[in-house]
């Protein structure tokens, strides 16, 4: 109760069948918050919870920007290029939305993976790449 009062709005990621984020969520509602609940696979006893609760009615949080439009936050306008120079240009230009494996990367461009590796670090912490689990890289989408 003391969580959903403090709260604008309530993100529940997950919750099984009898779990604290339910009970939370059910106060959020009473206190007319918004509810949100980030869908998952139907036979993840971790997901019965936040499925449960859109299908009750609950907002389905696709992206963080669901999240952020009922804040009534607007996501920054990135240029749709960015300003790029040399080699790091040329690694935006090679990503897409779809991951590519470091090792791909590198032959695509041919340059070595140590070196390409410093280069996306870079990307990244601008916010133009994002780094996927097992070493794949993509545009970032934001």
């Amino acid at each position: 109760r003391i969580i959903s009062g403090m709260a604008d709005l309530l993100v529940v990621v997950e919750a099984g069948r009898r779990s604290g984020a339910l009970n939370t969520a059910s106060w959020a509602q009473a206190q007319g918050k918004e509810v949100f609940a980030l869908p998952g696979p139907v036979d993840s006893k971790a997901s019965f919870g936040t499925n449960s609760l859109i299908k009750r009615g609950a907002m389905l949080a696709q992206s963080p920007g669901d999240i952020l439009f009922a804040l009534g936050i607007s996501r920054p306008q990135r240029k749709l290029e960015p300003d790029l120079r040399g080699t790091e240009k040329k690694i935006y230009e090679c990503l897409s939305e779809e991951p590519l494996h470091v090792d791909q990367i590198a032959r695509k461009l041919s340059i070595e993976v140590v070196d390409l590796l410093v280069y996306l670090l870079s990307l990244e912490l601008k916010g133009y790449v994002v780094q996927l689990p097992g070493k794949y890289f993509r545009r970032s989408t934001l």
